[in-house]
């Protein structure tokens, strides 16, 4: 009966355990759904692993900047051979900035494969994704590497999403997510890594 009862108490204590970790990770990443619904604009460097060779052939940017502010987002690309910005409306409209005075709308119907492919990976809708690892992802418990907390998702048994795990680091004074590494389904098969490092903060330029 000893055995018993010392068995129950820690099954009791380890699930305690668990469920006060999962809370922990979830509240974590509702402050930092709620700092990024906030005026501010936040700039992240992006970089993209393929994990599938049958990708189409064209070469990704390497020098490209997401900047975001809730659920809004403009990717900057910049190379020897010059300058692009592009957005994407809430109707899924792409908008192309070729130069100071130069620019396209691109309805989506009209959005060739090349550019549609470059659109999903850079877009980073914080507000939407974060939620979305909130209903639909298992959090682990949280670890504090110096003034960050990481937290690492999975998703659950039915999710059908397009984020396959997650890796979340969010800073403890400010709430915001200085890196995130998504693993994720790439537009037309395969899988890519899209790693997310904040660079700058700053109030939105009207």
């Amino acid at each position: 009966m000893a055995v018993v009862a010392l068995i129950l108490v820690v099954a009791l204590i380890a699930g305690r355990t668990e469920k006060e970790a999962f809370a922990d990770a979830t509240r974590i990443v509702q402050a930092a759904v709620h700092a990024h619904a906030e005026p501010v604009e936040r700039v992240y460097a992006v970089k993209v692993e393929r994990h599938d060779p049958s990708s189409p052939d064209f070469v990704l940017p390497r020098n490209v900047r997401v900047s975001t502010v809730g659920n809004r987002f403009w990717v900057e690309i910049r190379s020897p051979r010059g300058h692009l910005c592009f957005g994407r409306g809430e109707d899924g409209e792409i908008w192309v900035a070729l130069g100071r005075w130069r620019g396209m709308r691109i309805e989506p119907d009209e959005v060739g494969p090349m550019l549609q492919d470059i659109a999903d990976l850079y877009s980073l809708n914080l507000e939407s994704l974060l939620q979305g690892v909130l209903e639909g992802h298992e959090l682990e418990r949280p670890v504090t590497e110096g003034t960050t907390h990481v937290i690492k998702a999975a998703p659950k048994s039915s999710s059908r999403g397009w984020v396959r795990e997650a890796t979340i680091e969010v800073d403890q004074e400010t709430k915001a997510v200085r890196r995130l590494v998504v693993q994720r389904l790439a537009p037309r098969g395969g899988s890519a890594t899209v790693t997310f490092t904040l660079v700058e903060a700053r109030f939105p330029d009207e």
